[in-house]
């Protein structure tokens, strides 16, 4: 038996017990959890994108985010489980996350938690006729802050100022999960092209918001209900890399973990052990080269937190994002540009934008 789970902040609390109850062989199709579990021992855990919850537990299935519908179309889904919204006038919605909803409504059956604080949003209609059991409920969505100390802040303000010269009025802002989603600034009138959005897209002067799901505080909840400015689509639509074309001048804003003097970006693993996913970073790093004018951006603090270069010789590690394929990396020392460069420009630039205690030990590693 297959059975897939709402994602995020739309996983029912309740049903998630029903389905533990389940004593049989089950492959639960489960993803990029907010909630604490407990899980059948009879129930293996296949996921695309992984959090702490279920490190350890479940296998991971490398994916782009690009490729989850032709994944989940060569499956039959039994059973979906997940949070909706209901407006009485407008009927059901996938609330904050038809990212991978949408595609679990394939299944046989769907059973459904009508959630009073799950916020209702505009995009694809939900599939009604296939819910064989609904329970209301009323209760806080999971949430997903990025607090930040004074000392990051400092840094991450250095950062905003760079990707800020990018920015500018009439351009389409991509923002992946990083702690720069807490901080970034982005004054000119904009629209927003994103796998994700939260509560840095609150106070944007923006015209319009596409984004894959919604995750954030209980303020974002409530600003994105009913909101007509938002349309959030299944994330494979999003990615489609002919998408791109149709969104000019995208500025494409992702993190990483660590970046080599090639260019090549580990963003989902450390050590080959996998913590996360590989998500929509590389479809949208990609996707800006697709875009008229567009440019993708990786940006990130220069050292972790005990003072470990984030600029390394090079990557022992599982990469995410080649090395062709990234535009500008930016640091809080500056911009290293990366387009039509060649290695030993990409190495001179980046080392101009690491920490300059590891400058000299990078200088004598370059490869």
């Amino acid at each position: 038996m297959i059975i897939a789970t709402g994602v995020r902040a739309s996983e029912p609390k309740f049903l998630m017990k029903e389905v533990a109850a389940l004593d049989k062989e089950v492959t639960l199709l489960h993803s990029r959890t907010l909630y604490k579990n407990d899980y059948n021992v009879r129930h293996r855990i296949e996921s695309t994108f992984l959090d702490k919850s279920v490190l350890g537990k479940a296998e991971y299935v490398p994916m782009h985010f690009s490729r989850l519908s032709q994944y989940f179309e060569q499956m039959e889904i039994d059973l979906a489980v997940m949070q909706v919204a209901y407006d009485e006038n407008l009927g059901y919605s996938f609330g904050t996350n038809p990212d991978y909803n949408f595609y679990f409504s394939k299944a046989k059956e769907i059973w459904v938690e009508v959630n009073k604080q799950m916020p209702w949003t505009y995009g694809p209609k939900f599939p009604d006729h296939k819910i064989t059991k609904r329970i209301e409920v009323d209760y806080p969505l999971a949430e997903y802050l990025n607090p930040v100390s004074e000392d990051e802040k400092s840094t991450l303000d250095k950062i905003g100022s760079y990707i800020n010269q990018f920015i500018s009025e009439g351009c389409a802002v991509q923002l992946g999960i990083s702690k720069l989603q807490s901080t970034l600034q982005i004054k000119p009138k904009i629209s927003v092209y994103s796998e994700m959005i939260g509560d840095w897209t609150i106070n944007l002067n923006a015209k319009k918001i596409v984004g894959g799901f919604g995750m954030g505080s209980q303020d974002f909840y409530k600003w994105l209900d009913h909101n007509p400015k938002v349309e959030l689509r299944p994330i494979g639509d999003i990615t489609n890399p002919l998408s791109f074309a149709k969104v000019p001048r995208l500025v494409s804003i992702n993190s990483a973990l660590e970046v080599d003097l090639f260019g090549q970006v580990a963003s989902e693993s450390l050590d080959y052990k996998q913590i996360s996913g590989t998500g929509g970073s590389n479809d949208f790093t990609a996707g800006a080269m697709v875009s008229k004018d567009g440019v993708s951006i990786i940006a990130m603090p220069s050292t972790i937190s005990d003072g470990k270069s984030k600029i390394i010789p090079k990557i022992q590690n599982i990469v995410t994002i080649p090395r062709a394929d990234v535009d500008f990396f930016i640091t809080e020392y500056g911009i290293a540009e990366m387009r039509f460069k060649t290695i030993k420009e990409r190495q001179k630039a980046l080392i101009a934008i690491a920490h300059p205690k590891h400058r000299e030990w990078l200088e004598k590693n370059c490869l």
